[in-house]
Formats: structure tokens, sequence, C-alpha cells
């Protein structure tokens, strides 16, 4: 986005060179703009460079990144990689809908609105505290139309083409009344005919095993069992967070570009409390992320129970995508380290 650094990450590797000096530039529409001496201290070297990059024109430009200096080469043709990056002045029209003021709300709240420029927020909490006899506010409807700063609304969209203005739709422990036949119609319509992306977070108390509408079933990426027991009970005392094969390549969770650090960082959460039963997983999706029970239970070899323990669910309908998170608990990546794995993780979604 504009005015925005770009952080230009470039993994390395050199093989026999030990004891000489290489130089990594970075070229943008063919001029050097940035360049890393690199010191080879051992025959096998690794290394991840950044670059930070501000784009200085709106558009799209052709960067290179290319290896200067390496002697007696094999083949040079993996010197160099080349991609593209568009800068935009454009924001993504986001709109997130929760029943309660949940911890997940409030810090999705805080990240798009107050620290996250690129987003441009809409946010409805259903059930707010307030005071005792006060008089209610007159109604806000949501619109991705209005002023950048004005992020707080306390009513729907009024008109399918008001749904259809945003980019992505996040809804949380809502109860069925809030959303009518109406407005599921009109989400079903930005995802399928739009390419919006729609992200359901669960909650104990309504999302999304209380839904009944055959709209907002069929958006799902799982089939929810016909009936399901107290759901303010999670099915063990304390998990842990584990990445299935598919989640271990996946965009989504990638918190690292080092595989086995982004295990590490998600193995390495504390144990979490509370997710609600998968159901059936409908044949398309992608189980990116389940719940191993804590006490060494290890289900890595079992895909069944890592389905039946399912923690994050993608799947593509139409021209968007629907992301299922039976888990309400992504706050916890702040732990320790504040905003930087929370903001990446929906970053990446």
């Amino acid at each position: 986005f504009q005015d925005d650094v770009a952080e230009i990450r470039a993994d390395i590797a050199v093989t026999g060179m030990e004891g000489e000096t290489i130089a990594a530039f970075l070229y943008v529409d063919g001029i050097p703009t940035d360049k890393k001496e690199i010191e080879i201290d051992k025959d096998d070297y690794r290394e991840t460079l950044t670059f930070p990059h501000r784009p200085e024109e709106l558009g799209v430009a052709d960067y290179e990144i290319k290896l200067h200096g390496v002697t007696d080469d094999t083949f040079d043709s993996n010197n160099a990689t080349s991609f593209a990056i568009a800068a935009s002045d454009d924001r993504t029209n986001v709109l997130l809908l929760d029943g309660y003021p949940r911890w997940e709300f409030r810090y999705l709240r805080n990240l798009f609105f107050a620290r996250d420029k690129s987003v441009h927020l809409q946010h409805v909490l259903f059930r707010p505290d307030r005071i005792a006899g006060a008089i209610p506010p007159d109604p806000v409807p949501a619109s991705a139309s209005r002023p950048f700063a004005e992020a707080e609304a306390n009513a729907l969209p009024e008109s399918r083409e008001e749904w259809l203005k945003f980019d992505a739709i996040i809804i949380g422990d809502v109860h069925p009344e809030a959303l009518d036949e109406i407005a599921w119609e009109s989400i079903r319509a930005a995802v399928a005919e739009r390419g919006s992306l729609l992200i359901l977070i669960a909650g104990p108390r309504s999302m999304p095993h209380a839904f009944t509408s055959e709209t907002a079933t069929d958006l799902l990426p799982v089939t929810l069992p016909p009936v399901l027991s107290d759901t303010f009970i999670p099915p063990e005392p304390s998990f842990h967070f584990r990445l299935t094969t598919k989640g271990a390549r996946h965009p989504i969770p990638r918190l690292s570009a080092d595989p086995e650090l982004n295990d590490r960082i998600w193995s390495g959460l504390p144990a979490l409390h509370w997710r609600l039963p998968a159901g059936e997983i409908k044949a398309a999706a992608e189980v990116l992320a389940y719940a191993e029970p804590a006490g060494g239970v290890d289900l890595s070899s079992d895909p069944e129970r890592q389905h039946a323990n399912a923690l994050i669910v993608a799947h593509r309908f139409a021209l968007g995508r629907v992301v299922l998170l039976n888990f309400d608990r992504t706050w916890r990546l702040r732990y320790g380290l504040g905003d930087v794995l929370h903001h990446r993780f929906w970053g990446n979604i």
C-alpha cells in the first residue's frame, strides 16, 4: 500500500565458498536500490536476507534479487529471482460482526482500526456493554463508503449492494436472529459473485452450531452434527495447536518462511482451553490445523482424528473463499510478543 515499507525476504544458499564474500543486490525496474554483503563462514551456508523497500510510485514494478561475486559456479541460473510488486492506494474493506465484546472481537477491532492502515474497517457489535437506562443510539449502518476514521456502526449494511463492497466479512459469535435470510443471501453473493472472503470465528453461544439458515450452512466448509451438547464445555480440558501437512505449506498459518520455525511457533503456543467440535469436513475443504489434546497424545499420523479435531478449515466457494476458525483464541498469538504474530496471521488470511 502507498507509503508502506515492503519487507522483501530472500533465502540464500551457498555451497563450497567458505571464507569468501559475495553480494546480493535488489533491483527495481532494472535499477539497483539496495545491497547486502554476505560473508560466508561455512561450507554449507544458509541465510535469509531482508530488503526493506518503500515504493516511490503507485502501480506495478518489476523487482529482481541477484547474487554477484559467485565464483566457480556449476550453473548460474539460480543466482537471481524476479517478481513484481503492486503499490496501491486502495484499502481492504473489512466488515467485522460479533455478538459480544469478547477478547477476539476487541483485539481484531484494535488491530484493523488502529494499527493496520491498509484496512478500512466497519464493525458492528450486536450486544455491546451499555449503561442501564441510557437512550439507545440512532441506527448507523455499516458501509464501506463511510469515511476512513468512522469504523463503529450498530446496524448491518442496508442493501445487497452495500454488502458487496466488502472484501472480507468476519462473523463472530453472532446470535442467529441478528442475521436473517436476506443478510445471508447478500453474504453469499459477496463471496460467490464478487469473490469476497468470509471468515467465521466459532463461539460457544451460537457460531456456527446454532444457525439453521440453509444459505449459512451451505457456505460452511464443514457439515455440522445435527445436535451438539453444551458448547460451553470443550471436548477436552486443554489442547495444543498443531499444523496438518497441508497447513504447513499453506499461506494462512505461515508465521515464518522457515517451516521448522513456523511449526515451533504454533506448537509453542500456551495450551488453549476452548474449541468447537468440527463436524464432518466437506469434500473440497482443507484442514490446516487441528487440536492435539494435552498430555502427550500424538495425532500426527492420524488424519481421521485431525479432521475430527479441526481448528482451521478453508474451502473455495465459487469466486470466493470461506475460512472457519473452530476456536476463538487467535489473540493468544500475542502471548509475550505483542502484535507481531497476531497481525501476521490475520494479514495472511
